[in-house]
């Protein structure tokens, strides 16, 4: 049987056995790619998301920035040099963007790149939980990242594929009631199911071809080397729809912070988005009921990374310009990419 019926070969950048990821290949970081949802078709439904968020920047000093441009400054901190905001897409469009764009490396390039990171800006489906609003209709979860496994993308095999989502997972909130109204009771909030295993579709190991490769030869699982990061818990709404988003705002606050670090201080990725849990879940409050009740909110992770992952080497590179698509634009863009 030859290597192309066995399935994908992954070119293994880093040993079985290395604790780290490799994260200093000659063609960079990689694609950072922000899905920046303001706009909805059902404006009744789905209200504007354009207000500036108050957040500490790299200088030290306060900005006010659009959800968009704090993420920038965050993809910047974590080294990326290639950072592209697509602005108000259709469904069609972000299926088109990751179902045959990322997969083509003449649109983009992977072999030589340390890793992919996607950041979903937008309101949760209201009606069905775990899926986020386009422009114009709903987006499961899954439907974006599992074409990013390694047996769509064989470049991305054995490296790491980071999304942040900032949109609700439902419609629950999380209300914890004040101490006048517990006395002397444990404060506990309602989240009743917060934790649950994500389901992944059973799949086939990508088989590597031993007469391509010198060395040690081992299978890992497609949908190894995920990281998915959530402003809620399963079932539970994210609080980013009116004055500003909590989980974008302690995510660039935490990652700038520790960014700033050496290089041999630096923390990996799961313990910097542990800071952030706990910031957003102890820092934010929204008062109910006339200070009866609190409402909280609890970012929560998935993980399938094998190895730990740090984002070290930023601090060498400047600063890099956002490239921003709005819907109208996307075909044009593409096109023009495949222009030599």
């Amino acid at each position: 049987m030859s290597a192309q019926e066995k399935g994908p070969a992954i070119r293994e950048p880093v040993g079985k056995d290395e604790p780290e990821y490799n994260m200093s290949h000659r063609g960079g970081r990689g694609y950072a790619i922000i899905l920046n949802h303001t706009k909805f078709q059902n404006k009744k439904k789905y209200p504007d998301r354009t207000y500036k968020s108050k957040c500490i920047g790299a200088s030290g000093n306060i900005e006010e920035k659009t959800d968009a441009d704090h993420m920038v400054d965050v993809y910047r901190a974590l080294g990326f040099r290639h950072i592209e905001v697509f602005h108000d897409l259709k469904r069609s469009q972000i299926m088109k963007l990751v179902d045959e764009y990322l997969r083509e490396n003449r649109y983009y390039n992977f072999a030589d790149k340390d890793c992919l990171s996607m950041a979903i800006l937008s309101h949760g489906d209201k009606d069905t939980c775990g899926r986020f609003q386009a422009f114009n209709e709903a987006i499961q979860f899954s439907d974006l990242w599992q074409p990013l496994a390694s047996n769509r993308i064989v470049d991305l095999g054995s490296k790491p594929k980071v999304i942040f989502f900032d949109c609700s997972r439902g419609n629950d909130t999380d209300i914890v009631k004040s101490e006048s109204q517990v006395k002397n009771e444990t404060t506990v909030s309602n989240s009743k199911g917060c934790f649950k295993g994500m389901e992944f579709p059973s799949s086939k190991p990508d088989n590597i071809d031993p007469t391509k490769f010198e060395g040690n030869v081992y299978k890992l699982p497609t949908l190894a080397d995920f990281f998915l990061a959530f402003s809620s818990a399963e079932g539970y709404r994210a609080h980013n729809d009116k004055d500003e988003s909590p989980y974008v705002k302690e995510l660039k606050s935490v990652i700038l912070e520790k960014q700033k670090e050496d290089d041999d201080r630096k923390d990996h990725l799961l313990s910097i988005m542990c800071a952030v849990t706990r910031r957003v879940a102890t820092m934010f409050s929204l008062n109910n009921d006339e200070g009866k009740c609190y409402i909280k909110q609890c970012p929560s992770c998935t993980s399938t990374l094998i190895r730990k992952l740090y984002f070290r080497g930023n601090n060498k590179q400047g600063n890099v310009e956002p490239v921003n698509i709005s819907s109208e634009e996307f075909d044009k863009y593409f096109e023009e990419k495949m222009r030599p």
